[in-house]
C-alpha cells in the first residue's frame, strides 16, 4: 500500500474524531500589534533575499540550500476561496513548526538547512497519520513532530542566510514563534498564566 493510500485510509478510519496531538495556545498581543510585525518583517528582509517553499516531502533535500537560515513547516488548506479578478483564490496556511540551522553551531554538522531537514525532518514526512488521533498528547518533541508532520497538505518554507551572527538568528526564530505560536514548538512558545494574582499587599 502506498504512503498515499495510507494517508487516506487513515483519514477515513478517524473522520469526525478530534485530533489529538496538540493544542494550540494563541498569545494575545504579538498579533495584535503591526510594529511587533513590520520590526520583524524588516530585520528578516535585512539578513536573507526572499523566503522559498517547496511541497514537503523527503525527496526535496536536494533543493535545499546548504547554507545556514530560518525555516517554517506550513499546514496550507486544501480550501481556496474565490475573491475576485485581482485577488483570484486566497488561503488561510497555519505555520506548525519555526526552526533555524547554523545559529549557534556553525561549525556542527547540522549547521545548514540540508543537514537539518536530512537528520530531523525527512524520516518523518512519510510517517502514518493515525498519530493524530493518539489517545494522549505526545510529551516528546519527537512525538510532537511525528504526527504534525503528517498533515497534509504540508509545505517546508525557509530563507537562506549567508552571512550573519548565530545570534540573530536565534532572536528571529524567537521572535517567529512568538508570532506564529506554532502548536509543534515547544521551548520557545507562550505560557499562559496558570495561577491567579494576587494583591502583594
Amino acid at each position: 500500500m502506498s504512503f498515499s493510500d495510507t494517508y487516506q485510509r487513515a483519514i477515513d478510519d478517524n473522520f469526525g474524531k478530534d485530533p489529538n496531538c496538540f493544542v494550540w495556545q494563541r498569545p494575545s498581543l504579538p498579533q495584535l500589534q503591526h510594529q511587533f510585525a513590520d520590526g520583524l518583517a524588516k530585520d528578516l528582509d535585512a539578513i536573507g533575499g526572499h523566503w522559498e517553499y517547496l511541497k514537503a516531502h523527503p525527496a526535496i533535500a536536494k533543493d535545499i540550500p546548504e547554507e545556514p537560515g530560518l525555516y517554517m513547516f506550513v499546514w496550507s488548506y486544501f480550501l481556496r476561496l474565490n475573491c475576485g479578478v485581482e485577488r483570484p483564490t486566497e488561503r488561510f496556511p497555519v505555520v506548525l513548526y519555526v526552526g533555524q540551522a547554523g545559529g549557534g553551531e556553525l561549525a556542527s554538522s547540522r549547521g545548514t538547512l540540508r543537514s537539518r531537514f536530512v537528520s530531523e525532518y525527512r524520516r518523518l514526512l512519510e510517517d502514518n497519520p493515525s498519530g493524530l488521533w493518539a489517545t494522549k498528547p505526545a510529551r516528546d518533541r519527537n512525538g510532537r513532530l511525528s504526527a504534525g508532520l503528517s498533515l497534509r497538505p504540508l509545505e517546508y518554507w525557509w530563507l537562506s542566510v549567508a552571512r550573519t551572527k548565530s545570534d540573530q538568528l536565534m532572536s528571529l526564530e524567537k521572535r517567529l514563534v512568538v508570532l506564529y505560536d506554532p502548536p509543534l514548538n515547544s521551548e520557545l512558545r507562550f505560557r499562559p498564566r496558570t495561577t491567579t494574582p494576587r494583591k502583594a499587599f
